[in-house]
C-alpha cells in the first residue's frame, strides 16, 4: 500500500473544500424553497392524533423506536385534513393532544408540516452544517501541508548553511 504524500493530503483538502461548496449551493436552494414555503403558507392550530412508530437497527444489533406525529388540522375553508408527518424522533417530541401549529401551501393542504425548526429549516441547516465541517477540515490539511513543507524548507536551509555546499 502506497504510502500517503503531503500532495495526496493536498488534494484531500481541496476535494473537501470542493465539496463543502457543492453542499452550500444545495443548502441555499433548499432555503430558497423552504423561505418561499412558509412566505406563501396559511397557519393552522393542529392537534397531535396519534403516534407512527417505526424500528430502526442499530449497528450493534438493538432496537430503536422512533416516533412521528400524526397531526389533524382545518384548512382555511374548513375541510380537516389528517397529515402523517415524515420527520421520526426519539424519544418523541409530541404527544397524543398536543395542540400544536400546522403550515400548509393553500393550494397543496395534504402537504402540511408542524411548525418548527427541524420539519422547516432542518434540510438547509444540515447541508450547511456538513458545508462547514468539509470547509473546516479540507482548510485543515492545506494549512497543516503548508506548515509541514514550510519546516521542510527551513530544514533544508539550516542543514544547508550548516554543513555547506
Amino acid at each position: 500500500m502506497a504510502k500517503p504524500t503531503l500532495n495526496s493530503f493536498k488534494r484531500v483538502g481541496i476535494l473537501l473544500i470542493l465539496s463543502s461548496l457543492v453542499f452550500f449551493v444545495a443548502a441555499l436552494c433548499f432555503h430558497q424553497r423552504e423561505r418561499a414555503f412558509v412566505e406563501g403558507a396559511c397557519r393552522a392550530e393542529a392537534t397531535v392524533t396519534k403516534l407512527r412508530e417505526k424500528q430502526n437497527r442499530t449497528k450493534s444489533g438493538g432496537i430503536i423506536l422512533l416516533f412521528s406525529p400524526v397531526f389533524a388540522f382545518r384548512d382555511a375553508e374548513g375541510r380537516r385534513h389528517e397529515i402523517s408527518s415524515s420527520y421520526f424522533s426519539s424519544p418523541t417530541e409530541y404527544y397524543v393532544g398536543q395542540t400544536v401549529t400546522a403550515i400548509y401551501l393553500p393550494n397543496d393542504p395534504g402537504h402540511a408540516i408542524i411548525d418548527s425548526f427541524v420539519q422547516v429549516w432542518g434540510a438547509s441547516s444540515i447541508l450547511c452544517i456538513v458545508g462547514t465541517c468539509n470547509l473546516t477540515v479540507g482548510s485543515a490539511f492545506l494549512i497543516a501541508v503548508r506548515i509541514i513543507r514550510s519546516l521542510i524548507v527551513q530544514t533544508i536551509v539550516r542543514a544547508w548553511r550548516q554543513y555547506g555546499t
